[in-house]
């Protein structure tokens, strides 16, 4: 593959922002590549500047559920853009949109709209400090990032995983209590000691910022059960996963209500836009600050279109059908190569793990990945394939992908674990 233009694009990005490409999956340095430059999108495929097609498996975080350039998404926007912009002021958008969240998710009586996924989370975290009138917030380790410095917070941990960043401060620190995703016991031990001070504990039902990690059996309702015994306010963080996973969120899956619920890019298509809403009572409490910056009316725009495709009849089903096709495929091409790898998968997303034990939290998820990853990225996108350049990323799938989209990534991916096996071999000699 050509390469040139986007490197040139790279270096001009370098000199004049602070972190080069702003996106998580266009930063490539945990594969030690330099990043592909995008120029444009149509369904299930990218292309670079260099002229380069991709199966695009990344999907910006997993959030373009229905694929690039939906035919009824772009119209609606289309309509909405002649209509004018009108960002700050009510329209009846948010109404519309708000209506679609709280009828299809059961913990919504009521929904904020924000301008980001940040702020949602920080908008939901302050709503529960007030509703409980208590301040310490108890969440997982390495799940919940956000840019929230409540949630940010925990000593070791950042947005990229890299330690926590410099600016968090240490009043932030002490007042976030962390505890292994998946373990039940220990968040026991830490609401028993500590219930007085903890306002809210904020949980990934199904965890994607340590790669995608299903929960136990018995964690969502040991959860909601601790949580119920000790008035705590029980949040769960659906940013990624919030009706991409399932219509009505992972409680619709799981069977277990949270008090609070986060939502973020996927319901809008991939555009910028977050929600928190849930109980009425806890909702309508009284905070010292206005509801949020608002949202964008193109995004809550592109929201409506993207949930009226996904709530056609379907439209899992659809995406189930593809995931668990590709999931399958990895797995035999992995055995065959003879690589050690654990394909978790929920729904439509899954995680490629570089390992032989089953991965269950962050300490096992961060035992993983290394050169084999980078050795399998490499292979697949010089062959044309798109995953997210990180080992704890998520592969996505879209309804835009097609059953042969599946099997060439799964040929693809033949020749990527043999070369990870070589490239191990060579490391070796």
């Amino acid at each position: 593959m050509r390469v040139e233009k986007s490197q040139a694009l790279y270096r001009d990005a370098k000199r004049y922002t602070a972190v080069g490409p702003a996106s998580p999956t266009g930063a490539f340095d945990q594969v030690g590549r330099d990043p592909r430059f995008m120029v444009g999108g149509s369904g299930a495929h990218l292309f670079d500047a260099d002229g380069n097609e991709y199966i695009d498996l990344a999907l910006s975080g997993g959030a373009m559920v229905l694929g690039h350039a939906d035919p009824k998404v772009v119209e609606a926007l289309c309509d909405a853009v002649s209509d004018g912009v009108a960002a700050g002021v009510p329209t009846e958008r948010e109404t519309a949109l708000a209506k679609v969240v709280t009828g299809a998710i059961p913990s919504v009586d009521l929904l904020c709209l924000t301008g980001s996924e940040a702020e949602a989370m920080a908008g939901a975290v302050r709503v529960a400090r007030a509703f409980a009138r208590k301040s310490m917030v108890v969440k997982f380790a390495g799940c919940s990032p956000s840019w929230s410095d409540g949630t940010v917070a925990a000593a070791g941990e950042s947005v990229h995983g890299r330690g926590r960043g410099a600016g968090v401060s240490d009043l932030f620190v002490g007042g976030t209590g962390v505890v292994p995703y998946n373990d039940l016991e220990s968040a026991e031990v830490i609401v028993k000691s500590q219930h007085r001070e903890i306002a809210a504990m904020v949980v990934e039902p199904v965890a994607t910022s340590i790669g995608l990690v299903p929960p136990a059996p018995s964690f969502l309702p040991g959860l909601r059960a601790l949580c119920d015994r000790y008035g705590i306010v029980l949040i769960f963080d659906e940013l990624v996963t919030g009706m991409r996973l399932h219509w009505g969120g992972a409680e619709t899956l799981y069977g277990v209500r949270p008090d609070l619920v986060c939502l973020g890019r996927a319901v809008a298509g991939g555009l910028g836009l977050g929600a928190y809403g849930g109980r009425r009572d806890i909702m309508e409490t009284d905070v010292d600050a206005p509801a949020g910056p608002a949202a964008h009316p193109l995004a809550i725009t592109a929201a409506i279109a993207t949930l009226s495709r996904l709530r056609e009849p379907g439209s899992y089903a659809a995406l189930e059908a593809l995931s668990a096709k590709l999931a399958g495929g990895l797995s035999r091409a992995a055995e065959a190569a003879g690589v050690p790898v654990r394909v978790n998968r929920v729904g439509s997303m899954m995680t490629v793990f570089f390992t032989d034990v089953p991965v269950v939290d962050l300490a096992t998820a961060s035992a993983t990945g290394g050169g084999g990853f980078r050795r399998f990225f490499g292979s697949m996108i010089e062959s044309g394939v798109l995953i997210p350049p990180r080992s704890f990323g998520c592969i996505c799938t879209s309804l835009a992908h097609s059953a042969d989209d599946m099997d060439r990534v799964v040929s693809v991916a033949e020749s990527a674990f043999a070369e990870a096996v070589r490239g191990r071999q060579t490391e070796r000699a």
